[in-house]
């Protein structure tokens, strides 16, 4: 009755203990913690990879090899993380397909050594079939159930049968019976046995002496397993095929972890003279097993893996205790305190081992792999890091010569343009200068190439109109080669020499794949040449020649003469005066000659009345009314065709005799006369002053003069009369148009050069807009880098938290294994 007691005590006393202290309760916070661990190191690797894909395409911040690497990783976290979710570590795998494994614990043995009832007394219950004979004839997996029920799955069903059919599927003895390979999950109640709620799994396997299919076996169930447990048979000893069967373990397992239990010694009872002998043979062979031939442990450490043990024993004083009973009353002989307690010290160890076995085998292995994983992406992000940055730096120093190189070549421009403004204004000045000069020049020798019009003249209107088509033609063409002759090739060597000039320095503005289209803009086909434009045809439009013969020594003529002297007398005196425009003969009544301040003066003082008037024509029928000059002249007045009235207006001022002399009266007086009654007078005058000797010899010489002229008044005459009208005429009306014209010859020398410095601008300034252009995607290139160095930062030091978790979770679980 004591010993009942202090097994039933010890048994209750573990069971409360084991809720909190636990070996295997190590083994699931290391599991809790681990998954946290992995669930971070997946979100991180996603995170990752989500970081590497967007900046995959951007400036080659990442490779496609190093995006693809990466993402590879998030495959392998997924799947070590599914493995560490399970709720159970399965001896074996779930079904054929299933790729991770993790095996808790595992029987292998002979056939009828006990091993399912080792497994139903370390579960408090018959559940797996047990018995005299060949009773397990599949793999049977027992495992702890979250709902409380209790249930069977066969393999590659997932349908819930009872789990009293178990007998017949696992049974050996049964005619229904499943293939010895096929697994069959049990799930049991947690509440029912705390190894189970421990996520212990147990596996129950058919003898290795039943089936040729051993290599089999052992790679679809045993190359994951955590634990072996050997259950041999006390009576006998460990056989060959055991130990063949655990050698071929360790070919393909480094180090497994082996318990051998030595079942049925409540056997030894029946000889109590050869006990300690046969268990002291048992013993040393089992030692010798593990550390000689197995080498997996030492002699010291192998007999610690060592158990004798009645596991059919041990089953019925569980199942005593469960209905209330003492345990004794399952003891099957003397001993059964020691053969228990030994059976204890066997879960007690098993828990320990199988606790830092599985924490080991199953933490370690993941923690290395995820830091390898963490490692490899910091690797790479570093490499990311410092790549962006160089990138980063290259991007700073292209900037920074870029935005130089753009305010040096906006100042420069700046500087050229207005150096070139200058030089066009300087040069379009020159150009005018040289221009008028040479067209002045030419004016005044258009006399000579007048001359040199050699086409015939002759008076007749029609033909005369075509002769002067042709001199006018002939004068423009004249006039555009002498002066294309005179300015044409020193303009154009200019020109050349300032475009040159721009271009060269304007191409050192431009970068060198833009310094050839500034050179494309110089080369013209034919040199510059200036288009002078003079067009006589219509300067010349208004000429109206006068081919009608007039004697030389006519009074009209004398008359002239003596009036061309007196205006060039007023001119030399430099008499202010003004002199109204000819009008038509027909128009022309009255000349008057109006006083100006100066005649007042003149006539107080007494001087001559030379420039001391204001000449005007005036109309017969408006004395009032002055005729405004005009651009155009006219012939002048007919005295003969006309009645002219010489006016002298002196407002209150008496007119002095002597002002006149004796001819200018007789002239006036002569022009105021009227056909035959004025030149009998004049006539009659000179015969009573002269005498008619004096006046027959100058009217000889006069008419011999008249008809002299009269007979050389020939086409060849009226030919140079004509030209010497025309250069007249032309050269006033040229005159007129000299401003004009050097400022339109100019101006195409200003249009030429300042086109060719607007090209030559243009180019700058789409290269300075290339340059913005350039300014912009650096800066949008740097926003990116810094955003990629930021996040490959902000990324690295993650990797390196989560590999100091790794680092805190091996420190806490995996080196006090050690």
């Amino acid at each position: 009755m004591i010993q009942s007691s202090m097994i039933g005590g010890d048994s209750q006393l573990r069971s409360d203990v084991r809720n909190d202290n636990s070996p295997l309760q190590i083994f699931v916070k290391a599991k809790k913690r681990i998954n946290d661990i992995f669930m971070d190191i997946e979100k991180y690797v996603e995170e990752t990879v989500e970081f590497m894909t967007s900046f995959q395409n951007d400036q080659n911040i990442v490779t496609v090899e190093e995006a693809i690497k990466v993402k590879a990783y998030i495959d392998k976290i997924r799947a070590i993380k599914d493995v560490l979710k399970r709720d159970h570590m399965k001896v074996a795998f779930f079904g054929s397909n299933n790729k991770y494994r993790f095996v808790f614990y595992f029987y292998f043995f002979l056939t009828s050594n006990g091993k399912s009832t080792v497994i139903n007394a370390m579960l408090h219950d018959k559940i797996l079939p047990s018995g005299i004979g060949h009773t397990t004839n599949c793999f049977l997996q027992v495992e702890g159930s979250d709902n409380g029920e209790s249930y069977l799955i066969t393999e590659g069903s997932t349908e819930k049968q009872p789990v009293q059919s178990v007998g017949q599927l696992g049974h050996a003895l049964c005619k229904e019976k499943l293939c010895e390979s096929h697994l069959v999950r049990i799930f049991w109640p947690k509440e029912k046995c705390l190894l189970l709620r421990d996520d212990v799994v147990f596996v129950d396997s058919p003898g290795v002496d039943v089936t040729p299919n051993l290599d089999e076996w052992i790679d679809k169930h045993c190359l994951d397993a955590d634990v072996f447990v050997l259950v041999a048979n006390a009576e006998s000893t460990i056989m060959v095929t055991e130990k063949n069967f655990f050698h071929k373990v360790s070919t393909k397992l480094s180090k497994p972890n082996i318990f051998i239990l030595n079942n049925r010694w409540d056997a030894s009872a029946s000889e109590p003279e050869y006990f300690d002998q046969v268990r002291a043979q048992h013993q040393e062979r089992a030692i010798d097993f593990l550390s000689r031939e197995l080498k997996v442990y030492n002699p010291k450490d192998a007999e610690e893996r060592v158990f004798f043990i009645s596991a059919k024993e041990t089953l019925q004083a569980r199942m005593q205790e469960q209905r209330g009973q003492p345990a004794h009353n399952g003891a099957l002989a003397e001993g059964f305190q020691n053969r228990y307690f030994e059976f204890q010290d066997f879960e007690k160890k098993f828990e320990e081992c199988i606790s830092k076995s599985a924490v080991k085998t199953k933490f370690e292995q993941h923690s290395q792999r995820g830091k390898h994983i963490a490692m490899k992406i910091r690797q790479a992000l570093d490499e990311i890091l410092e790549r962006t940055q160089k990138m980063r730096s290259e991007q700073l120093n292209i900037k920074k010569e870029l935005h130089d190189k753009l305010n040096f070549t906006e100042q420069q421009l700046m500087l050229l343009t207005q150096e070139m403004k200058d030089k066009i204004h300087h040069m379009v000045e020159d150009v005018e200068q040289k221009v008028s000069k040479a067209l002045n020049e030419e004016i005044r020798r258009l006399a000579v190439l007048i001359d040199e019009f050699s086409v015939p003249f002759h008076p007749e209107p029609l033909v005369l109109n075509v002769y002067k088509r042709e001199l006018h033609t002939h004068v423009e063409n004249g006039l555009g080669s002498n002066l294309r002759a005179r300015l044409s090739t020193a303009l154009a060597l200019n020109m050349e020499n300032s475009q040159r000039e721009m271009t060269e320095r304007m191409s050192s503005l431009l970068p060198e794949n833009k310094r050839q289209m500034s050179l494309n803009i110089l080369p013209r086909r034919e040199p510059f040449e200036i288009f002078y434009r003079l067009n006589c045809d219509n300067l010349c439009a208004d000429f109206h020649e006068d081919l009608e013969f007039r004697f030389s020594w006519g009074f009209t003529a004398i008359i002239n003469r003596f009036a061309g002297k007196q205006s060039q007398r007023l001119t030399i005196t430099n008499y202010p005066q003004e002199i109204a425009e000819y009008a038509h003969p027909s128009d022309l009544l009255l000349l008057k000659i109006w006083p100006t301040e100066r005649t007042t003066q003149a006539l107080r003082s007494g001087d001559g009345l030379a420039g001391a008037f204001t000449v005007s024509w005036q109309k017969n029928t408006t004395l009032s009314q002055s005729l405004p000059s005009t651009s155009t002249p006219t012939p002048r007045p007919n005295i003969h065709d006309s009645k002219i009235m010489l006016c002298i207006c002196t407002p209150n001022f008496p007119t002095r005799s002597d002002d006149w002399s004796l001819a200018t009266r007789i002239a006036v007086a002569s022009v105021t006369s009227q056909g035959t009654m004025g030149g009998l007078i004049v006539a009659g005058f000179m015969l009573k002053t002269v005498g008619w000797r004096l006046i027959a010899i100058i009217g000889t010489i006069y008419g011999a003069l008249y008809l002299y002229e009269r007979l050389t008044w020939t086409n060849k005459a009226k030919e140079r009369e004509f030209k010497r009208q025309y250069v007249t005429h032309a050269t006033k009306k040229l005159r007129l148009i000299v401003d004009l014209t050097s400022a339109n010859c100019s101006h195409q020398v200003q249009q030429e050069l300042s086109s060719t410095f607007a090209r030559l601008c243009h180019l700058v300034d789409e290269t300075t807009s290339e340059m913005d252009t350039e300014l912009k995607i650096i800066g949008n290139n740097l926003a990116v880098l810094e955003k990629a160095a930021a996040k490959a930062k902000h990324l690295r030091n993650e990797a390196n938290f989560l590999i100091n978790e790794l680092d805190t979770f091996d420190a806490a679980y995996l080196k006090p294994l050690n």
